[in-house]
């Protein structure tokens, strides 16, 4: 499918289900997927965060939550009902959650790609989104910007709940390129990306049971999520056991 049809789709559903060799060659993604299967091997995703100290971008674990925060305990949060402190202990943050019964929105690990630009380099991953995104939305090319480019990874037990992303200005898409081996996925796993297919109101929720469309998060597999004429509710089936349930997460946005 060209660039053309693929807008024409995007903008008709508010989706694109397509394959990443779209936009990345089937080297760059093994290579990445090989670096981020090292990390987790050594279950360091357990115990990173970004680290103020060497300044470095690792792994760091999110709560976002419907409840309010006590801002007494976790201090000024730079996004509403994020609980990121106390940063170097995650099951005390687990701990906290549970015994205060907040309802969890999601949960998941993410880091910055600068962490793994020397697998594929961030200048080469982002032109390429960039003249991916370009061609699809017919806007020049210096006029986009996707930073910060994020790799998401879910654990046991994370999920994403059924919800429509907040207003963004100058925000075209969302992209998400899975990186997982096929050949080690099926359903029983869970982490199935999720999405309801018509634009419905915020104050109308959903549940799991209201999605329509499902996406394994596999190798090649991708999905474009568009904002321009569309906000699609969408969501990530709870992980039932660890898997190397990794992505490359941005969100294309017009520059001024």
């Amino acid at each position: 499918m060209n660039h053309n049809e693929i807008y024409s789709e995007v903008i008709e559903k508010g989706y694109y289900f397509g394959s990443s060799y779209d936009i990345l060659s089937a080297e760059e993604c093994i290579k990445l997927q090989m670096a981020l299967e090292q990390d987790i091997s050594n279950d360091s995703l357990l115990k990173t965060y970004y680290d103020p100290i060497t300044q470095k971008h690792l792994y760091f674990w999110q709560y976002f939550m419907q409840a309010d925060y006590p801002e007494e305990i976790f201090g000024p949060l730079d996004i509403a009902h994020f609980i990121k402190h106390p940063e170097d202990n995650l099951l005390e943050r687990k701990k906290y959650v549970k015994e205060n019964n907040i309802n969890v929105m999601q949960q998941w690990f993410y880091t910055t790609f600068d962490n793994y630009s020397h697998i594929i380099k961030n200048s080469t991953l982002q032109i390429k989104i960039k003249e991916f995104i370009a061609k699809v939305y017919s806007v020049p090319l210096n006029k986009i910007t996707i930073e910060p480019v994020k790799i998401s990874f879910y654990d046991k037990d994370d999920f994403l709940l059924p919800h429509i992303d907040g207003k963004n200005k100058g925000r075209l898409c969302s992209l998400i390129i899975y990186l997982a081996d096929p050949a080690s996925y099926d359903n029983s796993k869970g982490g199935n990306f999720l999405l309801h297919s018509k634009n419905i109101k915020y104050d109308h929720p959903l549940n799991f049971d209201d999605m329509e469309k499902t996406l394994n998060p596999t190798h090649p597999n991708y999905v474009l999520l568009d904002f321009t004429k569309n906000n699609l509710y969408h969501a990530v089936k709870k992980c039932n056991v660890r898997f190397d349930r990794f992505a490359i997460l941005c969100f294309p946005t017009l520059i001024d």
